[in-house]
């Protein structure tokens, strides 16, 4: 059985709402086998809020250097970091990066899942109404995010839909969606990253479903892709979120086993 284990977790260094040494103690609490950090890489243009400073980064990796000394005899701790797409911070000396894609440079930084106001105000200014176009734009940049990222882990894969809930802004069944999302997922998938499945969009109320949809994660089996188990959270509570579900889902995908940090490095378990 797969350890439990959040390999994608953030801190008040980025925008997670506790410290470090706060979501250790609650992960320990929670039985966590392994707590993975992953704070938001530095971003020139477009991070300013949610990203870490390079001050904070130098901060963050001391401060979780230390935390694994503190409690390696009670948990498993690794150092990672959510690259965005255009961020160009260095990424030597982490446990592991996590690739991801928050935004869209049309000139200005587009916010991907900021807010559903931002995000309808930007298709109708920038976009001219063209929802379509957004989301053209958005998977063809998580096409290459690991290759550009380096990443070992692809973050929440379907993004673009994290204010969709319903299908009130596009149609995520429609043809055209499809070959946009399943296209890109072709292309990402020849990288050999982990795609997470993320439950953290269902913890925040913005869509029941999680990252990726299961029409996603079954064409990642078909392709021969790996998964692993991801909260995104920015608070104690949300650590392991729902993981339970997250493996039914897995499962009913045709997936058996899924990889998390355990030991030093990526392990394969069984689910």
């Amino acid at each position: 059985m797969i350890p439990k284990a959040n390999l994608h977790t953030h801190t008040s260094f980025c925008d997670g709402t506790l410290s470090p040494d706060s979501m250790v103690k609650a992960a320990i609490e929670k039985k966590l086998e392994t707590l993975g950090f992953s704070g938001h890489a530095y971003m020139a243009r477009g991070g300013d809020g949610w990203c870490m400073s390079p001050t904070g980064t130098d901060a963050y990796r001391a401060a979780v250097r230390s935390l694994k000394e503190q409690y390696s005899d009670q948990i498993e701790i690794a150092l990672g970091v959510e690259q965005d797409y255009y961020s160009d911070a260095p990424t030597d000396g982490y446990d592991y990066v996590i690739g991801a894609v928050h935004c869209i440079d049309k000139g200005e930084m587009l916010a991907v899942d900021s807010s559903a106001e931002l995000f309808d105000r930007q298709v109708n200014e920038i976009y001219l109404g063209d929802v379509c176009a957004f989301v053209r734009d958005y998977y063809e940049l998580i096409s290459t995010a690991a290759q550009k990222t380096g990443a070992d882990i692809i973050a929440h894969f379907d993004l673009v839909k994290k204010f969709n809930a319903g299908g009130v802004r596009f149609d995520e069944g429609s043809a055209l969606y499809r070959d946009l999302s399943l296209g890109a997922l072709e292309a990402a998938a020849k990288s050999d990253a982990i795609f997470e499945i993320n439950t953290g969009g269902a913890y925040r109320g913005c869509n029941r479903e999680f990252y990726p949809s299961p029409t996603i994660l079954k064409e990642l089996k078909n392709l021969g892709g790996r998964i692993t188990f991801s909260s995104d959270s920015h608070d104690a509570r949300s650590l392991c979120y729902k993981f339970d579900e997250a493996r039914r889902i897995a499962k009913e995908c045709g997936f058996k086993t899924a990889w998390t940090w355990r030991d030093g490095g990526f392990k394969e378990f069984k689910i």
